[in-house]
């Protein structure tokens, strides 16, 4: 039997969209912050500015590349409705909370992965997210109560070489 161990809790809206338009509103403020810097300075001159200017620019670029990452992926989220890349398969609720189960797809180059989320409704559209456990690779689970109050998450073996998994915790400590 596992105990109870939560990753750092994350702000997350409900509306998919939502998460990945944020990411992309942060990530572009950064190069708009670099430059609004930089043509702000008093700089007496301007021989200052456009090595500054530079400097400024090519520390934008992994930010812009990063945004229109975001951008595609945000665009498939809107086209299937949901995420693809992150499927929810089963869930079950506690006090306050609800644990949600989710397969993770990373695309031809990776296998699917099993995730175990705790879910906390903070105000309507915003929940509070934090990952339990992670399995990898892993295809298929089932999220089940026990009598004792506790909850089962059994994890299907994917391929060979692999075995089934068993996580029991208590949801409500």
């Amino acid at each position: 039997m596992a105990f109870l161990v939560s990753s750092p809790i994350v702000p997350r809206f409900e509306f998919g969209p939502a998460n990945y338009a944020t990411v992309i509103g942060l990530s572009l403020s950064v190069p708009c912050l670099l430059v609004w810097t930089t043509l702000s300075l008093p700089v007496k001159g301007y021989a200052w500015r456009w090595p500054l200017g530079i400097a400024a620019f090519l520390l934008s670029i992994p930010f812009i590349l990063y945004s229109l990452f975001a951008c595609v992926a945000l665009v498939m989220v809107i086209r299937h409705g949901t995420d693809p890349s992150f499927q929810s398969i089963a869930e079950l609720g506690s006090r306050g909370a609800v644990y949600r189960v989710y397969r993770t797809d990373g695309g031809a180059a990776t296998s699917f992965g099993i995730v175990l989320r705790r879910e906390q409704l903070l105000v309507p559209g915003v929940k509070l997210v934090s990952v339990v456990q992670n399995f990898y690779p892993a295809g298929n689970a089932t999220l089940k109560r026990l009598p004792s109050g506790f909850f089962r998450l059994s994890v299907d073996a994917y391929g060979e070489g692999t075995k089934a998994e068993v996580f029991e915790f208590n949801p409500d400590g």
